[in-house]
Protein backbone atom coordinates (compact mmCIF):
# COMPACT_ATOMS: atom_id res chain seq x y z
CA UNK A 1 0.00 0.00 0.00
CA UNK A 2 1.54 3.01 -1.00
CA UNK A 3 1.63 6.93 1.20
CA UNK A 4 -0.86 8.03 -1.12
CA UNK A 5 -3.76 5.03 -0.75
CA UNK A 6 -3.02 4.92 3.05
CA UNK A 7 -3.96 8.75 3.22
CA UNK A 8 -7.18 7.89 1.32
CA UNK A 9 -7.99 4.51 3.51
CA UNK A 10 -7.21 6.89 6.75
CA UNK A 11 -9.82 9.96 5.12
CA UNK A 12 -12.53 7.45 3.98
CA UNK A 13 -12.08 5.87 7.82
CA UNK A 14 -12.76 9.17 9.43
CA UNK A 15 -15.29 10.23 6.99
CA UNK A 16 -17.78 7.54 7.63
CA UNK A 17 -17.33 8.00 11.82
CA UNK A 18 -18.44 11.45 10.71
CA UNK A 19 -21.76 10.12 8.75
CA UNK A 20 -22.32 7.52 11.78
CA UNK A 21 -22.20 10.20 14.25
CA UNK A 22 -23.89 12.61 12.69
CA UNK A 23 -27.05 10.19 11.92
CA UNK A 24 -26.49 9.24 15.55
CA UNK A 25 -27.09 13.14 16.50
CA UNK A 26 -29.91 13.65 14.31
CA UNK A 27 -31.81 11.02 16.31
CA UNK A 28 -30.89 12.02 19.46
CA UNK A 29 -33.65 14.22 20.69
CA UNK A 30 -31.88 15.84 23.52
CA UNK A 31 -29.72 16.83 21.30
CA UNK A 32 -32.34 18.68 19.33
CA UNK A 33 -33.76 20.24 22.52
CA UNK A 34 -30.72 21.79 23.11
CA UNK A 35 -30.17 22.95 19.35
CA UNK A 36 -33.81 24.27 19.30
CA UNK A 37 -32.73 26.80 22.82
CA UNK A 38 -29.44 27.61 20.72
CA UNK A 39 -31.84 29.24 17.74
CA UNK A 40 -33.91 30.57 20.06
CA UNK A 41 -31.05 32.44 21.65
CA UNK A 42 -29.27 33.11 18.37
CA UNK A 43 -32.82 34.95 17.94
CA UNK A 44 -32.97 37.21 20.67
CA UNK A 45 -28.99 37.89 19.90
CA UNK A 46 -30.57 38.82 16.31
CA UNK A 47 -33.20 40.81 17.65
CA UNK A 48 -30.55 43.01 20.14
CA UNK A 49 -28.38 43.30 17.54
CA UNK A 50 -30.79 44.48 15.37
CA UNK A 51 -31.97 47.70 17.80
CA UNK A 52 -28.78 48.16 18.60
CA UNK A 53 -27.89 49.14 14.53
CA UNK A 54 -31.43 50.90 14.64
CA UNK A 55 -30.44 52.75 17.34
CA UNK A 56 -27.11 54.18 16.04
CA UNK A 57 -28.85 55.09 12.68
CA UNK A 58 -31.40 56.94 14.69
CA UNK A 59 -29.45 58.83 16.42
CA UNK A 60 -27.52 60.03 13.01
CA UNK A 61 -30.94 61.83 12.45
CA UNK A 62 -32.67 59.41 10.06
CA UNK A 63 -36.14 58.27 10.29
CA UNK A 64 -37.25 55.72 13.11
CA UNK A 65 -38.79 53.44 10.56
CA UNK A 66 -36.15 53.80 7.98
CA UNK A 67 -33.96 52.69 10.88
CA UNK A 68 -35.68 49.53 11.22
CA UNK A 69 -35.19 48.92 8.07
CA UNK A 70 -31.68 49.44 7.39
CA UNK A 71 -30.85 47.39 11.08
CA UNK A 72 -32.96 44.44 9.88
CA UNK A 73 -31.40 44.21 6.15
CA UNK A 74 -27.97 44.52 8.04
CA UNK A 75 -28.57 42.10 10.91
CA UNK A 76 -30.77 39.24 8.47
CA UNK A 77 -28.02 38.25 6.28
CA UNK A 78 -25.69 38.02 9.93
CA UNK A 79 -28.62 35.70 11.08
CA UNK A 80 -27.85 33.64 8.01
CA UNK A 81 -24.42 33.26 7.56
CA UNK A 82 -23.39 33.43 11.40
CA UNK A 83 -20.39 34.38 10.94
CA UNK A 84 -17.73 32.52 13.64
CA UNK A 85 -21.33 30.64 14.96
CA UNK A 86 -21.89 34.49 17.01
CA UNK A 87 -25.68 34.19 16.91
CA UNK A 88 -26.54 29.94 17.26
CA UNK A 89 -24.18 26.97 16.73
CA UNK A 90 -25.25 23.71 14.44
CA UNK A 91 -24.79 21.21 17.41
CA UNK A 92 -25.08 17.94 15.02
CA UNK A 93 -22.58 19.67 12.93
CA UNK A 94 -19.85 19.54 15.88
CA UNK A 95 -20.92 16.41 17.08
CA UNK A 96 -20.08 14.59 13.32
CA UNK A 97 -16.50 16.71 13.58
CA UNK A 98 -15.45 16.06 16.61
CA UNK A 99 -15.90 12.22 15.56
CA UNK A 100 -14.22 12.75 12.38
CA UNK A 101 -11.53 14.58 14.24
CA UNK A 102 -11.32 11.35 16.74
CA UNK A 103 -10.94 9.11 13.86
CA UNK A 104 -8.11 10.72 13.52
CA UNK A 105 -6.21 10.76 16.43
CA UNK A 106 -7.34 6.87 16.79
CA UNK A 107 -5.39 6.63 13.72
CA UNK A 108 -2.38 8.04 15.43
CA UNK A 109 -2.38 6.44 18.50
CA UNK A 110 -2.07 3.20 17.00
CA UNK A 111 1.02 4.09 14.83
CA UNK A 112 2.40 5.21 17.88
CA UNK A 113 2.54 1.85 19.67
Amino acid sequence: MTENDEKIAIWFAAESARRVALRAAIRDKTLWGVQIVYVICGLIKAFCVAMAVSICFQRSGLPESFCHAIAVLVTGPLLVFNPRAFFWRNLFSERADAAFVEALRDYDRSWEK
